[in-house]
């Protein structure tokens, strides 16, 4: 019992583990990137974001902090499948921004799909899509590990 909690905690994470019995990379860290969104109905300047990842071998929580509000993860999975080309993060959020911006900006959900290469990653990018019915692009670079 203790070697299987010990394992789900970090072990995982030891590349004598990839690929044969972890079939997922450890994403655990901070990142830094933009989104870029068609709010309004218009192309937006990047928008900066910081991103924290905290990874188990079976959960993925991902907070996410720009200027203006902050989105935590409410479910996270890995969808892999190297045959075809497929290794992503999907992804979903509930995003709160700060209560001075809310009358331009409410609360919502949204769902993000980021995707990787390979067990060591240090770029994602990919698109996320919200219920106020908005969508966009989010490009991450690994600022460092967890």
């Amino acid at each position: 019992m203790v070697l299987w909690s010990l394992f789900i905690k970090w072990a995982w994470k030891w590349r004598v583990f990839y690929p044969w019995l972890v079939p997922f990379p450890n994403l655990s860290g901070e990142w830094e990137g933009e989104l870029r969104s068609n709010w309004k109905e218009k192309s937006l300047d990047p928008i900066s974001t910081e991103i924290k990842i905290k990874q188990t071998f079976f959960n993925v929580q991902v907070k996410i902090k720009t200027n203006e509000s902050r989105s935590h993860s409410i479910g996270a999975s890995f969808d892999i499948e190297r045959d075809r080309g497929l290794e992503q993060l999907i992804y979903s959020y509930i995003n709160t921004p700060k209560s001075s911006v809310r009358d331009r900006s409410e609360i919502h959900h949204g769902s993000t799909l980021l995707t990787f290469e390979g067990f060591k990653v240090n770029e994602m990018e990919g698109q996320y899509w919200t219920d106020r019915e908005t969508t966009g692009e989010i490009k991450l670079k690994r600022k460092n590990f967890a």
